[in-house]
């Protein structure tokens, strides 16, 4: 790409984003009582479903990596992680962090390894495929117990989750130039630095639900939104507010779960969809991801495309297990 055709593809890029943020902002002057009630319902959502369930996990899951025992299995793993991936053997270590902690854990630890050194944009990017994964908290507590009151249902759907995301590696498999099985040791950390560096988590994850609470309900006040919604369910025989759920969840997770919630569908529909929400991550997840490993070098695009499919495999794997069961 020439200098001007770069400069162009900036100044479009940029343009675009001042037209979208300008549609918002006269969206929400024209209709402010909607929109502020509507960033209160996702500040409630946060206040009442995921900090009693996410915070004390957060504090004694960082707890328990300053023991090293989870550096212990990463580095035990990491021979696997390169022979099954053909990813560097610290993917394992990021692989179980990330499964204690959730999104957007593999994001971070990725561009800590990127800036020491010890990964390259490739291997970054074969790693984030088969570490992008929720936290059991989250889909157990908050998810099966205190949005659907059903541990069964956060069980299955974590299963389901955690299947696809291994198999989702395996479609971005490179050969590795080099048997990187590179030790990670945990800094450690004292406890108020913990509890600290949580809140600061908690406070961010505030600040993407409510934003992204408003945009989904500015989304639904639009008819071309709605005009997608009954194409789809039209198209698939599927029931609107199923279709609304999914759509939305695509936009931010959790307000795609209660979505669901209140949705009169069987058991089985809620494992598939809420499988596939929870996969995908939401735009507001995918956003909190990317603003870590832009740093090495991942695309936008590519975590798209990687959450795309593991959204589609998860499903099929749920699809399977309940067929099977």
């Amino acid at each position: 790409m020439t200098k001007s055709n770069k400069k162009f593809s900036i100044f479009y890029s940029n343009s675009l984003i001042f037209i979208v943020i300008c549609a918002i902002i006269t969206m929400y002057l024209l209709n402010p009582n909607e929109y502020i009630a509507a960033g209160v319902n996702g500040l409630n959502v946060w206040a009442y479903k995921l900090v009693p369930t996410l915070l004390p996990f957060m504090i004694f899951t960082k707890l328990l990596i300053t023991t090293g025992i989870p550096d212990i299995f990463g580095n035990t793993l990491s021979r696997y992680t390169t022979k099954i991936y053909g990813a560097p053997g610290c993917g394992s270590y990021v692989y179980i962090l990330s499964a204690l902690s959730g999104y957007p854990m593999n994001a971070k630890l990725i561009c800590d390894l990127y800036n020491c050194n010890k990964i390259n944009t490739m291997e970054a990017k074969q790693i984030f495929s088969f570490t992008s994964t929720s936290g059991p908290t989250f889909i157990i507590a908050t998810i099966g117990i205190a949005i659907f009151n059903n541990f069964k249902l956060g069980i299955l759907v974590l299963i389901c989750h955690m299947i696809g995301t291994l198999f989702n590696g395996l479609l971005y498999r490179k050969k590795l130039n080099n048997n990187n099985n590179l030790l990670v040791k945990t800094n450690n950390y004292d406890t108020q630095s913990i509890v600290g560096d949580s809140i600061n988590s908690m406070l961010m994850i505030c600040a993407y639900i409510i934003i992204f609470f408003i945009l989904i309900t500015m989304l639904n006040n639009t008819n071309f939104y709605n005009l997608i919604i009954h194409f789809i369910s039209t198209l698939f025989n599927a029931d609107a507010s199923v279709v609304t759920s999914l759509l939305n969840g695509s936009v931010e997770i959790t307000r795609g779960c209660i979505d669901l919630a209140n949705c009169a569908v069987g058991f089985d529909t809620k494992v598939i969809v809420l499988t596939a929400i929870i996969s995908f991550g939401g735009l507001s997840t995918i956003m909190q991801s990317y603003s870590f490993v832009k740093r090495a070098g991942i695309k936008f695009g590519n975590i798209l495309l990687m959450k795309f499919t593991q959204c589609i495999i998860s499903t099929i794997v749920a699809i399977a297990l309940l067929l099977i069961f």
